[in-house]
């Protein structure tokens, strides 16, 4: 293997192990290196990589998961009257005595139910998250390899620069607040039972014998009176809420100036050639360059509010009654007697008044607020400048591949959510209430020669009930997102790019540059609010029954014989009369809102100056320059997605239900036996009516309202000049102002005065040699000999994608190093 292969061999190993040297961080100190050899070959490698990582920051947790339960409420009231009256009285030729008078009190009851305790769940987490991104600032790296040959013989020379100064600063993570709860509150049930029972017995029993004015009684039974008022339900609560502020910023890379140099001379094979002329002799520099810039977009999560929970009502319950069964009994035998036995008998009223309990709300509020702003990156090329020269009397060669790609990220904000699985439920309302009269009225008489005997007058209390249902509870469920929602566009600009060789040599010369310096600005994303509900919201039934019932009794018996103006009963039966209203259902209710403007705005790409000349001088033998630059630049369109509303759970309205009846079943029997009497058994009876006032429960509602509002902006990219950052491309706090661009370093003096100032796209080379002039914003092959300009806004290249101009520009140093030595052997074999 000749010389020149080797040497080309070299600067290709040494540029493979540096593409592959990971990046470690450095100081922000000035690196200088530099190597010398005489009669030898001078290699520097570099690494001054610098790495900032963006911070993270994580809000404040609460979470639940134990469960909430009210009390009880219980109430059991009762009043039972079963007082017991006897009365018996027995006259012979008496007159005026035993009419007694007789009262039992009545039955009262009023109670009132005890509320079930409230099941409450509160669970909040608040404050803001902020997490700077990674600012990171390169070194001043300069690096330089000289060789010099002076001897002869077959002496080579070669210089080999490789530097790697990569800078990276990474976004910060930020994840906001998290408030989440997994327990059930459950309100605890109200209940009460109240009720009046009056069961008194009278009884009256006179035997009369010869006697006269004698055994009238008058009773009285107290009434049977129940006011019962339920307990209500408690409420089942739960209330979930995340706020605050989450910010992360993007990182902030600032390239460094690096400047790279190779030289290699060789004068000792000159003088050997003029002396022997016949020896191969070559000259070789060759110089690697990469400076990538990185600036990490922000990353940014708002925060979370989650309920697994279940909120339940608890059930209000209402039992009241009154029920009289009272029994009244009056006996008489009258034996030529007169004007005994006319009793009076009152049983008091049945009532009852009960209102239903209602049933506890079940309520579930889910609310995540805030502003979520995740910075876009900013990445500034530096100056970065690769040269080689060789200059010998052989065969000569010089390579320079420079990549200073330049990228910035666009933040990535995802906005607050906020999202519900339990189900709320109302409680159900219940209330019974009933009043029963069942009062029992015996008369019996036995006449016998005895006038204006047994003229009862008999009255019996009305059964009179009003029942008012229990309401069901709502259920409710209100689940929130809200804010705004931006992701700044990446700004990415580029540095001064410059990259030359030059070959100048007696026999072949080759002379190749390869300059990859794409930018590319990537655009924001964002993704607004999510508000999203899965459970249901269902209301409590209402409920109500009410009852009036007569089931009243009185039975009237008379005997009389040669007996006159006897039996002729007043009866009056009291009216069953019932006021019954429904429970109304509670409402099922659910709203989901997600408000909010949601922005991304587009990357800013600013292309900086990117030069790449190539120029061979050959006075024997053919020579070769090939110049290849790749300075594409993108800039990506923001990307938004606004605020989502979702609903999957049900509605549903509680049931209103309501049964009420009146009925009257009072039964009055009058038997009279006469036997030579007159002007006996004419009794006038009377019932009360049954009357009935029914008033139906309402349905309640059900209602689901989805709501999502506010603006979506996304920005287009901007390559060149770009307008100041509209509202579209919110300007973070973590993120600097767009730095200027560093002037262009002056050009290396080793460069023929030829050369023009560096420029993005042209370059002019000296008119002695033939040179293949390729610029390019894709990838062309280094022989082509053609010109293509396309458009700015094709993919750019980043510092991922760097083995390909290594490759690109060491092949086309390897092949005119081959045409170089090739050319020579012809030359030596003419001479």
């Amino acid at each position: 293997m000749n010389r020149t292969v080797r040497n080309g061999l070299a600067v290709a190993t040494m540029a493979g192990g540096l593409f592959l040297l990971g990046q470690a961080a450095a100081s922000a100190e000035e690196v200088t290196a530099t190597s010398s050899s005489t009669d030898g070959t001078a290699v520097t490698v570099v690494d001054a990589g610098v790495s900032a990582p963006g911070g993270s920051a994580e809000g404040t947790t609460a979470e639940n998961t134990g469960d909430a339960t009210g009390g009880a409420g219980s109430n059991a009231g009762s009043a039972t009257s079963s007082a017991t009256v006897a009365v018996e009285a027995t006259n012979v030729h008496s007159d005026g005595n035993g009419s007694p008078t007789t009262s039992v009190g009545p039955a009262t009851n009023t109670s009132t139910g005890g509320n079930g305790g409230a099941g409450s769940v509160a669970v909040t987490s608040s404050g803001d998250t902020a997490a700077g991104g990674g600012t990171a600032s390169a070194p001043a790296v300069t690096a330089s390899s000289e060789s010099v040959g002076t001897g002869g013989g077959s002496s080579d020379t070669g210089a080999s620069t490789a530097v790697s100064a990569p800078v990276t600063a990474g976004g910060g993570t930020a994840t906001g607040t998290l408030a989440g709860n997994g327990g059930n509150a459950t309100g605890g049930a109200g209940d009460n039972a109240g009720s009046a029972t009056s069961g008194a017995g009278v009884g009256v029993g006179c035997e009369d014998l010869h006697s006269d004015g004698n055994c009238s009684p008058t009773t009285t039974v107290g009434g049977a009176t129940n006011t019962s008022t339920g307990g209500n339900g408690g409420a089942g609560t739960i209330v979930v809420g995340a706020s605050g502020n989450t910010t992360a910023g993007g990182g902030t890379a600032t390239g460094g100036s690096v400047t790279a140099s190779a030289e290699s001379v060789d004068f000792g094979d000159f003088l050997e050639w003029l002396r022997v002329n016949g020896y191969e002799y070559d000259s070789v520099a060759g110089t690697v360059v990469s400076t990538p810039v990185r600036a990490g977009g922000g990353t940014a999560e708002g925060q979370l509010a989650g309920n697994d929970g279940n909120a339940t009502g608890g059930a209000g319950s209402n039992v009241g009654s009154a029920t009289s069964g009272a029994v009244v009994t009056v006996v008489c035998f009258n034996y030529k007697s007169h004007s005994t036995c006319n009793p009076v008998t009152t049983t008091g009223a049945v009532t009852n008044t009960s209102t239903g309990g209602n049933g506890g709300a079940g309520t579930i509020t889910v609310v995540a607020t805030g502003t979520t702003t995740a910075g876009g990156g900013s990445a500034t090329g530096g100056s970065t400048t690769g040269t080689s020269e060789a200059v010998g009397f052989g065969g000569t060669g010089a390579g320079t591949v420079v990549t200073a790609p330049v990228r910035a990220g666009g933040g990535d904000a995802i906005g607050n959510d906020a999202i519900n699985s339990g189900s709320a439920q109302g409680g159900n309302g219940s209330n019974v209430g009933s009043a029963h009269s069942g009062a029992t009225v015996v008369v019996v008489c036995f006449n016998y020669k005895s006038d204006h005997n047994c003229n009862p007058v008999t009255t019996t209390g009305a059964a009179t009930n009003t029942s008012t249902g229990g309401n069901g509870g709502n259920g409710t469920i209100a689940v929130s997102a809200s804010g705004t929602t931006s992701a700044g566009g990446g700004t990415a600009t580029g540095g001064s790019t410059t990259g030359t060789s030059e070959a100048v040599g007696l026999g072949g010369a080759s002379a190749g540059t390869v300059v990859t310096a794409p930018v590319r600005a990537g655009g924001g994303t964002a993704q607004g609010n999510l508000a999203l509900n899965e459970g249901s919201a269902t209301g409590g039934n209402g409920h109500n029954l009410g009852s009036a019932y007569s089931g009243a009794s009185v039975t009237v018996v008379c005997f009389n014989y040669k007996s006159d103006h006897n039996c002729n009963p007043v009866t009056t039966t009291g009216a069953a009369t019932n006021t019954s209203t429904g429970g109304n259902g509670g409402n099922g209710g659910i709203a989901v809102s997600a408000s909010g403007n949601t922005s991304a705005g587009g990357g800013t790409a600013t292309r900086g100056a990117v030069s790449g000349s190539s120029e061979a001088v050959s006075f024997g033998g053919s020579s070769s320059a090939t110049t290849e630059v790749v300075a594409g630049v993108r800039a990506g369109g923001g990307t938004a997605v606004g605020n989502t509303a979702t609903n999957s759970g049900n509605a549903q309205g509680g049931s209103g239900r309501n049964l009420g009846y009146a009925s009257s079943e009072a039964t009055v029997v009058v038997v009279c036996f006469n036997y030579k009497s007159h002007d006996n058994c004419n009794p006038v009876t009377t019932t009360g009516a049954a009357t009935n006032t029914s008033t139906g429960g309402n349905g309640g509602d059900a209602v689901i309202v989805v709501d999502a509002h506010g603006d979506t902006t996304a920005g287009g990219g901007c390559v060149g000049t770009c307008p100041a950052p509209g509202p579209e491309h919110p300007t973070e706090p973590s993120t600097p102002a767009e730095p200027v661009t560093p002037a262009q370093p002056a050009a290396p003096a080793e460069h023929p005065a030829t050369a023009p100032a560096a420029h993005p796209v042209a370059v002019v080379h000296p008119a002695a040699a033939p040179a293949a002039h390729v610029v390019s914003t894709g990838r062309v092959a280094p022989a082509a000999v053609t010109h293509s300009s396309a458009s700015d806004a094709e993919l750019a290249y980043t510092g991922a994608d760097l083995g390909a101009p290594f490759a690109l520009g060491l092949l086309a140093l390897a092949a005119g190093l081959g045409l170089t030595t090739a050319s020579r052997r012809r030359r030596l074999q003419e001479v």
